[in-house]
Order: C-alpha cells, then sequence, then structure tokens
C-alpha cells in the first residue's frame, strides 16, 4: 500500500512540475526597481518564465520527478500543444530553438545531481545551482546552432544566431536565478514540513 501511494505521490508532483512548466512559458519576466520618488516600478524583461521554470523544477522536485515533467513538456510541445515560448509542433525539432529545449534534459540532472550534493538549501547555493544550469541550457543550444549551421539548416550567419538566443537573453535569465533560488527555498520548506 505504501509503495502505491509513493508512487501516486510522484505522478502528482511529476504533473505539478508539468503545470510549472507550462504556465511558467506563458509569463513575461519583470524585476522590481525603486524610482527617484521611493516608488517601485516594475520593469518588464524580454524573456518568459520558460527556462526559470525548469530550473525551479530541477531544484524543487526530486531528479525523477523534475525529468518526467520536462519530458512531458517537450514531448506535448512537440506532438501536442504549442506549448513553448515560441509555439510548438514537430517541426520545432528544425529550429534553432530546439537546442535550448533539449538543454532542459541535461541541465535538470545536472542541478538535481548537485542540489542533492549539497545537501543544503543555503541561497547562495541555490542561485549558483540556478545559474549554472542557465549555462548548461545555453552550451547544449549553442552546440544545436553550430549544428545547424554546418549542415546549412539555418539562414542566418551562426554569430548572429548566438547573439539572438544566448548573448541577448543570457544576462536578463542569470539576473533572475536569485528569484529562482527563492522560490525554491521556500517551497521546499512548504514541502519539507
Amino acid at each position: 500500500m505504501g509503495n502505491l501511494l509513493n508512487q501516486i505521490l510522484a505522478l502528482a508532483s511529476s504533473f505539478t512540475g508539468l503545470m510549472i512548466l507550462i504556465i511558467g512559458a506563458f509569463l513575461p519576466t519583470a524585476i522590481l526597481f525603486p524610482g527617484n520618488d521611493l516608488t517601485i516600478r516594475i520593469i518588464d524583461l524580454p524573456i518568459t518564465w520558460q527556462v526559470s521554470s525548469v530550473i525551479l523544477c530541477a531544484l524543487i522536485f526530486e531528479q525523477a520527478t523534475a525529468l518526467i515533467a520536462i519530458i512531458a513538456y517537450l514531448t506535448i510541445g512537440l506532438f501536442y500543444l504549442p506549448v513553448f515560448h515560441g509555439g510548438g509542433s514537430i517541426g520545432y525539432i528544425s529550429a534553432p530553438a530546439f537546442g535550448y529545449l533539449i538543454g532542459f534534459i541535461p541541465a535538470s540532472l545536472i542541478i538535481s545531481t548537485l542540489k542533492e550534493r549539497k545537501k543544503g538549501n543555503k541561497l547562495i547555493t541555490l542561485i549558483s545551482i540556478a545559474i549554472i544550469g542557465v549555462i548548461i541550457i545555453h552550451i547544449v543550444g549553442i552546440i544545436n546552432l553550430i549544428v545547424l549551421s554546418v549542415f546549412n539548416k539555418v539562414g542566418t550567419d551562426i554569430f548572429t544566431l548566438i547573439y539572438s538566443f544566448t548573448l541577448s537573453p543570457i544576462v536578463l535569465q542569470i539576473m533572475v536565478c536569485p528569484s529562482i533560488a527563492i522560490l525554491a527555498k521556500f517551497s521546499n520548506k512548504i514541502l519539507i514540513q
């Protein structure tokens, strides 16, 4: 009976992770910034929470749970619904952004492994792990861009693609890492107690 309950809880956690990923793909990102008159301004950033949601899932859930959620998200986006930031469908496999989506898998595995090894829930550790996750996603994405470029599958030069898909968003995605870490720390406290 206990094993069945554990399986049900794991499935529910994976479904929760999947919902975080789907909702995150559509959430715009913004930062709060103090104004000159001591008011708080909201500054919209030109990225969504798609990458942040992947990192959050890997920081909150166990490795297998996060991996199941990410694979389900990629499957839904490729075969069923346009849940990716730029849409979705099987045609996305040949898109320059696809490598970044595939990067979600190794990023999740490495984030989960680092989280398990550190055994801590210190904010600075979670921020560092989140930044590593962003970098892994971009490394895999750049490798995909290079492969597509070598086989002439993209109509744009490699430097423009790397600028558009990595150099432009990576700084903003790293800026969001402290927020991801705070959410993960808070979520872990709730889930543990």
